[in-house]
C-alpha cells in the first residue's frame, strides 16, 4: 500500500481529520523542531515554537492550497512564526529590568555590608553587568542570583554544560580584568 502525500493529508486535516494531521505532525515533526532550534537559543522556547508553529500551521489549513507542495507551505507559518516570536522576545529584552533596579531594597536586604572597594567598586560592577550581552546576563543570573545547577542553566541558555561554564569564566575574567 502507497502512503498518502502530504498534500491529501493536509486536505483530510482541513476536513477535521485529526489522524491526517496527526501523520503530518509525524512525518515533519522533527523538521519543524530543527527549524525552531535553528532560530532561538533556548531549547524550552524552540520547543514552545514548534508547538506554536503547529497550532498556527493546524489554524491556518484552510489557506493551503492542496495543489501545492506542503513542506514549503509549512516552512513559511514556521518563519512568519518565528519572525513574530523574535519581535516579542525583542520588545522584552528592551523592557527587561533587572532585580535589583526595580527593587533596591532587595540588594540591601541580600547584601546589607558594603561589598570591598567601596560603592566606586559596586557602580563598576553594576556598569559592566548591564554592558553584558542578554544572553550572558541571564546566564550569570541564573547560575549566581538564582542558584540554579550549572545543566539546568545551560539546558535554559540553549548551551552544553561545558560552554556554559566556559562562558562563565570568561565573564567573571573579563568583569575583573576591566575593574583592575
Amino acid at each position: 500500500m502507497i502512503a498518502p502525500g502530504d498534500e491529501w493529508l493536509a486536505e483530510r486535516a482541513r476536513s477535521g481529520d485529526e489522524v491526517a494531521f496527526a501523520e503530518l505532525v509525524g512525518r515533519h515533526g522533527e523538521a519543524v523542531r530543527g527549524m525552531a532550534r535553528a532560530g532561538v537559543a533556548n531549547l524550552a522556547d524552540a520547543d514552545d515554537l514548534a508547538q506554536e508553529i503547529w497550532l498556527d500551521a493546524f489554524r491556518g489549513l484552510g489557506g493551503f492550497d492542496p495543489d501545492r507542495p506542503f513542506w514549503p507551505w509549512l516552512r513559511a507559518v514556521g518563519r512568519y512564526r518565528l519572525y513574530k516570536f523574535l519581535k516579542v522576545a525583542a520588545r522584552m529584552r528592551e523592557r527587561f529590568v533587572s532585580l535589583e533596579e526595580a527593587c533596591p531594597a532587595w540588594r540591601e536586604a541580600r547584601a546589607p555590608e558594603e561589598p570591598p572597594g567601596g560603592a566606586e567598586m559596586d557602580e563598576a560592577v553594576q556598569a559592566r553587568l548591564r554592558a553584558l550581552k542578554p544572553r550572558n546576563r541571564m546566564l550569570l543570573e541564573l547560575y549566581y542570583i538564582e542558584g540554579l545547577p550549572l545543566p539546568e542553566v545551560a539546558a535554559r541558555c540553549g548551551l552544553t554544560r561545558g560552554s556554559a561554564a566556559q562562558t562563565l569564566f570568561r565573564i567573571r575574567r573579563e568583569i575583573r580584568s576591566r575593574l583592575g
